[in-house]
């Protein structure tokens, strides 16, 4: 290796450097209810990088920027392929497809959306991000008593994430419990009054169902 190339090298390690230490002293969440402990998980720079750059599509939330958002975690996915939260992430983007009508084949968006949830699942899911998408398809489903299993779940990662108890009250509303459900959703709608994950409680329930 050149002199040239350990400079360009040394480089982007310090920029790395940089922006993580800038992410830890401001605690980052990206968006996605995960600070910056994710990248002691990621060995790659271009992984990282890959997931930053992710994240700034996905939470725009147009249809370009989420499928932006998906090649990049694709990418991301096959340098790191162990990260629930990218899976979790992947599987989200396919859901919002089939919610949104932005797919040609919406049985086959649902699918993929299933499958790369329980990748997540299958590896613990610890950001929740997963068992919340799984338990909006078995909403989506009518299989309810499983779409509460899987909100619970899904809440008991994510309890500050006005998502996860939005799409909890919508699961007790179905299954018959409709004053759990409102505090669900008075829950949902103080936590997105603090939170710029979601514009307003009319988005936490779009997104939900």
């Amino acid at each position: 290796m050149c002199s040239s190339d350990l400079i360009i090298d040394d480089i982007f390690d310090l920029q790395d450097e940089v922006a993580l230490e800038i992410a830890r002293a401001l605690d980052v969440e990206l968006r996605a209810g995960v600070s910056a402990q994710l990248f002691p998980k990621v060995s790659s720079t271009l992984a990282r990088e890959l997931f930053l750059r992710a994240i700034s599509h996905f939470y725009k939330g147009t249809q370009t920027d989420t499928h932006a958002a998906r090649e990049l975690l694709l990418e991301f996915d096959e340098i790191e392929p162990e990260i629930p939260l990218c899976l979790g992430l992947i599987s989200a983007t396919h859901w919002r497809d089939a919610k949104f009508g932005w797919t040609d084949d919406f049985i086959d968006s649902v699918n993929k959306a299933h499958g790369y949830a329980q990748r997540a699942i299958d590896l613990g899911d610890p950001e929740g991000l997963g068992y919340t998408i799984m338990a909006n398809i078995l909403l989506h489903k009518n299989e309810h008593e499983q779409a509460l299993t899987a909100s619970v779940e899904a809440h008991d990662r994510r309890p500050s994430c006005p998502l996860a108890n939005g799409l909890y009250a919508e699961v007790l509303q179905y299954v018959g419990k409709p004053d759990e459900a409102i505090g669900r959703i008075k829950d949902a709608m103080g936590l997105d009054r603090k939170s710029t994950r979601l514009n307003s409680s009319h988005q936490i329930i779009s997104y939900a169902v």
